[in-house]
């Protein structure tokens, strides 16, 4: 019975707090914090594959190399990889989207593993090496057993769009993070 007023508690706060369009994404952050376990943040060995199973195609995981200021994809799902014409798990962000887009959508990832923040990002990314994309985004930071703060883990919901004309440049529609800190146990 606890369990299940948590939950609907949890709810209730992603609705309110989320701006989100798409349901997936309420899904996402609610199994999230589901794995926290207690925690501000989930460690990456709680985070089980069967939670997240509708969102899977969609998700990926990211280890930060701070020594190169970048992420290391770790696994991604296979919508992940077709919007990005193939296997992204084993390469960094840097190699899949170049040094033209690499800074400006570097920044809300860096955000969300450095202040341990929950960041909800709506964007228009006509990004220069792959296709124009809209996408609805969540980036949730997943500590290291050890408790370092090593991990993101996603979901990216694309939609991959024919023409160039319709965006302007890395603008971002919508931008909200939540620090994880503030989320009710």
């Amino acid at each position: 019975m606890i369990a299940d007023q948590r939950v609907h508690i949890w709810k209730r706060y992603i609705q309110a707090r989320f701006p989100f369009h798409e349901s997936r994404i309420g899904a996402f952050i609610l199994s999230w914090m589901s794995a926290r376990g207690g925690r501000i943040v989930p460690l990456k060995s709680g985070i089980q594959p069967a939670n997240f199973a509708p969102l899977l195609p969609y998700m990926w995981i990211m280890k930060y190399l701070p020594e190169d200021d970048d992420f290391l994809i770790v696994l991604a799902g296979e919508k992940v990889n077709h919007a990005h014409h193939g296997n992204v798990a084993g390469r960094t962000r840097r190699e899949i989207i170049g040094e033209t887009d690499y800074e400006i959508l570097q920044r809300p990832l860096r955000i969300a593993i450095q202040d341990q923040t929950i960041t909800y990002l709506t964007a228009n990314s006509p990004l220069s090496r792959v296709e124009y994309q809209n996408g609805e985004r969540v980036y949730a930071p997943v500590n290291a057993d050890d408790g370092s703060a090593d991990y993101l883990l996603g979901i990216s919901l694309y939609t991959i769009m024919s023409s160039h004309q319709e965006f302007d440049v890395g603008t971002a529609e919508e931008r909200f993070t939540i620090p994880c800190s503030e989320l009710p146990d």
